[in-house]
């Protein structure tokens, strides 16, 4: 008995066909698996990595490709920088090397942040400050997610413990600073308005109303669970002084300042409840303030350019008392430093050579 006919639309391939479509699929998977493959292959080459030599205080970082390394970052275990668009992570204990980001539908990255367990950072599709998204590497668990979606971003991540802090442009368009909790992805608005915040624990601050040579008029300060909001006013500024950079550890806000007329520099600590203010540094001798300071506990450091730019010296002192002392001096250009934990990191150039090197700080 012959089989009925069927109809156009129902008409099943000869197995011949349904061979032909399988194989096309499975080389059209393999093409696609073989392109991420290759994308992380390229990323698991030598081409992103640095020389890396473990020193008698520390580690040793050297470039090795064109690029130079960038956006220094340290906490708990976790020395991180950025090498042009990747975002490259050290376990400070083994001196092992992770790349974290960007994912391979992102092209561009944002400098990242760092907590005793998380590091956060932005990636975007393109070279633009639209659309972007905040991820996250949890040390604990090995494993990077998407943390957030942003929408312009208007600062650099700032991370403490489970909360990282950032300014972007809201639902509404209007500029808004917002703290995430890291674990539930969870935001909550500290302020309907632009800044740059750092965070540490609940507290997180900004400079405002910065006064036309460049000095804020006050500190903005927010306790992200208690909801309080007050503001204190610079203290021991020098005259005409330009702002170069600040930190938030505990409830001690530093910040580094330039007086370009008089090439003087000054790194100042003020306590955010009462306002008392101690200079921790003063740069009068020809030398000139190279880099933001740093602060974690009582350690602060910063660098400073010696006169005649005949190198640099990474700098510290203990807020507990005592003079500041060298952490190590340098032939380069310092860029930036940070303090984590007794771990003293910094970013110099030298030529077209640059480097991070970490030192334990004296007791």
């Amino acid at each position: 008995m012959a089989a009925p006919l069927t109809s156009a639309g129902s008409t099943r391939p000869h197995v011949s066909e349904a061979r032909a479509l399988l194989l096309s699929a499975l080389v059209l998977l393999a093409g696609i698996a073989l392109g991420a493959a290759g994308f992380f292959v390229e990323r698991g080459m030598s081409t992103w990595r640095p020389e890396i030599t473990r020193t008698a205080s520390g580690w040793l970082v050297v470039q090795t490709q064109r690029t130079p390394l960038g956006a220094l970052a340290l906490g708990g275990d976790s020395l991180v920088w950025a090498n042009g668009p990747l975002i490259v992570r050290m376990d400070l204990r083994s001196g092992r090397l992770k790349l974290l980001g960007p994912g391979p539908l992102a092209r561009s990255t944002w400098d990242p942040a760092v907590s005793q367990r998380y590091v956060v950072w932005f990636e975007a599709g393109a070279a633009s400050a639209g659309e972007a998204s905040a991820w996250v590497y949890d040390s604990a668990t090995r494993r990077r997610r998407q943390l957030a979606t942003l929408g312009d971003v208007l600062s650099l991540p700032s991370a403490s413990g489970r909360r990282a802090a950032w300014c972007t442009t809201l639902s509404d368009g209007a500029p808004g600073i917002v703290a995430v909790d890291i674990p539930t992805g969870e935001q909550t608005s500290v302020a309907p308005e632009y800044g740059i915040p750092v965070i540490d624990g609940d507290l997180v601050t900004w400079p405002t109303r910065t006064g036309s040579a460049g000095m804020p008029a006050a500190w903005a300060l927010v306790d992200v669970s208690g909801g309080r909001r007050w503001s204190i006013v610079p203290a021991a500024t020098l005259p005409n002084a330009r702002l170069l950079g600040y930190d938030l550890s505990g409830r001690t806000l530093v910040w580094a300042e330039t007086d370009p007329a008089s090439g003087r520099g000054r790194v100042v600590a003020e306590n955010v409840d009462d306002g008392a203010a101690d200079v921790v540094a003063e740069v009068n001798d020809g030398s000139s303030l190279t880099a933001a300071p740093s602060i974690d506990g009582d350690l602060v450091v910063w660098a400073e350019e010696r006169a005649a730019a005949t190198g640099s010296r990474v700098m510290g002192r203990r807020l507990g008392g005592g003079p500041s002392f060298i952490v190590r001096d340098v032939a380069g250009r310092v860029l930036s430093t940070a303090a984590g934990g007794n771990t003293v990191a910094w970013l110099m150039q030298r030529g077209q050579t640059s480097t991070i090197e970490t030192a334990q700080a004296p007791r």
